[in-house]
């Protein structure tokens, strides 16, 4: 069994939904897939929100989900890891992926951010596939993307870039303090040049 993350991008929000009913009711009954997360999503001003979210609590056979994995794959699409690699910053997109041994050159972070522009609706998925490409099947009849990617690799990519955002918090909290106290200083010279013209004036 392959574990994948699949990304389903559609034209039509409609269908989107319909079809998330459909596989959450297991309406298809001959299915060559494992189902074990499961989330509709949609991405309004750059922001993901979870509109629908399923989790059958099947894990993979090697353990890459532990029961949150779409969860913490859309935290970071939302978060600002994702909504610079989604903006196509390089430097940053290489940083994550040489914080583990990726096979390709592309951010798995950033392609899924890509793929999903604004205002479109998508599918979000952790599935195990007993045959090639089987998931995709359920969306034969509608208009779409699909994105499919080894969820070992997404997990390596979502740990790696929670370091990194942390890392960018620290530096930002680091500069905010640095700017106040610069700033601080500048109100004591000004507050002080201000007390000193006035006995100046009293001279």
């Amino acid at each position: 069994m392959a574990e994948k993350v699949k990304v389903v991008v559609f034209k039509n929000e409609a269908e989107a939904y319909k079809k998330f009913s459909d596989i959450k009711n297991g309406l298809r009954k001959e299915k060559d897939y494992v189902l074990s997360e499961m989330a509709l999503v949609k991405k309004t001003s750059d922001q993901l929100e979870i509109r629908e979210s399923l989790d059958t609590g099947v894990e993979t056979s090697n353990d890459t989900s532990t029961g949150f994995f779409i969860g913490s794959l859309v935290g970071i699409l939302g978060g600002p890891i994702g909504i610079l690699l989604g903006s196509a910053t390089g430097a940053l997109s290489g940083s994550i992926v040489d914080s583990f041994d990726a096979s390709e050159n592309a951010s798995i972070i950033q392609k899924v951010s890509e793929t999903i522009t604004d205002g479109e609706t998508a599918i979000i998925a952790l599935i195990g596939e007993l045959g090639e490409d089987s998931f995709d099947a359920e969306f034969s009849e509608c208009v779409t993307q699909i994105l499919s990617e080894d969820a070992a690799e997404v997990m390596a990519e979502i740990d790696a870039a929670y370091k990194v955002e942390l890392e960018l918090k620290k530096e930002a909290a680091k500069k905010l303090i640095e700017e106040k106290k610069t700033n601080l200083k500048q109100k004591i010279e000004e507050f002080r040049k201000a007390i000193k013209a006035k006995f100046d004036k009293k001279r």
